[in-house]
């Protein structure tokens, strides 16, 4: 494979299929427009980020519609070692699936991604959704972090948006929401944050977090953090923990 982990194909300007090093090079290739439309991301083998992976919204350089994300193989990680950060950031990214069955075909969770900081600094998280991410889907995963921090980090982390509606209209549905090790139980294994300026325009912002927690989850948790509206829909599915609450 050439010394890359990570392929990208698209429906416009660079088809593709071309390497990349990790899932953040990749996901500078999308900003930067070489890969348009609907595009693909295969993840081959393990990859390291030293980076957060960052995708931004669709505008400017960047033009696509869609990204899918999958690994062609079973038992693939995408790690890294993030404090007050995120080892994936969808920073107002749209329509973006991270489906970790292989070749997005199943219901196997074959795609690991962490975060292995154990920072209590806020935004330490694996996966956040930040300025108006929406319409995005995160399914077939096993989701890793132990961050420490308890007012704004957790594994999957959504965070505040400054215009527009929103973090909303995502879906986190047959997840494993753990730990990275026992010795490193998160704090929060979801977060749900949000911007007062939003709510009223849109007071009830849409989240489904279908959570199974199965190995060492330690809570889910919603904090109004200058929120007046919880989020329309949590649906919690298999949880075993010690604690299990939606926290006002």
């Amino acid at each position: 494979m050439n010394g890359y982990t990570v392929y990208v194909s698209a429906s416009a300007a660079t088809s593709g299929p071309t390497g990349y090093a990790n899932v953040k090079a990749a996901f500078d290739a999308i900003i930067a427009g070489t890969h348009q439309g609907t595009v693909t991301i295969t993840i081959q083998s393990n990859t390291t980020e030293a980076l957060t992976a960052v995708l931004n919204a669709s505008g400017g350089t960047a033009n696509y519609t869609s990204v899918y994300i999958y690994p062609t193989i079973s038992g693939l990680s995408i790690s890294g070692n993030f404090a007050a950060a995120p080892t994936i950031d969808l920073n107002g990214a749209d329509n973006v699936t991270i489906d970790g069955s292989v070749n997005a075909s199943g219901s196997t969770k074959n795609l690991n991604i962490i975060n292995l900081n154990t920072s209590g600094l806020d935004f330490t998280s694996t996966i956040r959704f930040i300025n108006d991410a929406s319409g995005n889907t995160v399914k077939f995963c096993n989701l890793k972090g132990s961050s420490t921090g308890s007012t704004q980090a957790g594994t999957l982390l959504f965070s505040t948006a400054g215009s527009g509606t929103g973090n909303d209209n995502n879906t986190v549905e047959h997840n494993d929401i753990t730990c990275t090790e026992d010795a490193n139980r998160p704090q929060n294994s979801i977060h749900y944050m949000g911007s007062k300026s939003l709510q009223a325009q849109h007071p009830t912002p849409i989240i489904l977090l279908v959570w199974e927690a199965t190995q060492h989850p330690t809570s889910m948790v919603y904090r109004k953090t200058a929120l007046r509206a919880r989020p329309t829909t949590f649906t919690l599915t298999r949880c075993i923990s010690e604690v299990c609450q939606l926290q006002a």
